[in-house]
């Protein structure tokens, strides 16, 4: 049976970069990172979604996108919306209506188990979740929710600080290094509004 290679670890979320393929995955988290920093600077709401056991809301520059306030991180079990397998999704959202739809899952046993051919099955979303999704837009459309003023500045500064960080450590995408590792100087500087 193929066993697909451990490349991240709770100790190293990052994994080793001198991989080819780790480097490019965190180059993409790197680039997603940023991608929502910019639109939450221009006051557009954002939904990243991924399995809540994903070492990408470990990696050090989601976590600094994770900590901006206004963001709301919301689990949805799949099994709580049809699918004979439990599979956790968690959501970072500007939507806060999409926390009225947060469900975990309290089965206690489930009729399969995601390995092999339903890992893949599971990536297509359940009608149910996709439908409460859907509604949790239109309520967020209907109430006029807006990214707040807060929220569109400490973007803006998290963006502008990593960015210089990705300058000094261009090899180390996903990674905070240098000063901004140092005693938490990055979120310190966002508290501030002022540059490390």
């Amino acid at each position: 049976a193929h066993t697909t290679q451990k490349i991240r670890w709770l100790a190293d979320p990052v994994g080793d970069q001198g991989s080819p393929e780790v480097y490019q995955a965190n180059l993409m988290v790197s680039r997603v990172v940023d991608r929502c920093l910019m639109l939450l600077e221009k006051g557009v709401h954002i939904l990243v979604e991924n399995p809540w056991l994903s070492y990408l809301w470990l990696i050090p520059e989601m976590l600094s996108l994770i900590g901006i306030p206004g963001l709301h991180l919301v689990r949805i079990d799949q099994c709580t919306c049809g699918t004979p397998f439990q599979n956790p999704q968690m959501s970072l959202t500007t939507n806060p209506h999409l926390i009225n739809y947060a469900q975990k899952c309290y089965h206690g046993k489930h009729e399969e188990k995601l390995e092999r051919s339903l890992t893949t099955q599971s990536s297509i979303y359940p009608e149910e979740l996709a439908e409460k999704i859907t509604e949790s837009w239109i309520l967020c459309r209907k109430a006029n929710c807006q990214v707040s003023k807060e929220t569109k500045e400490i973007a803006q500064l998290t963006r502008r600080r990593l960015r210089a960080l990705r300058k000094d450590h261009p090899n180390n995408p996903g990674e905070i290094l240098g000063e901004g590792a140092k005693d938490n100087s990055l979120q310190k500087s966002i508290k501030t509004g002022q540059a490390v």
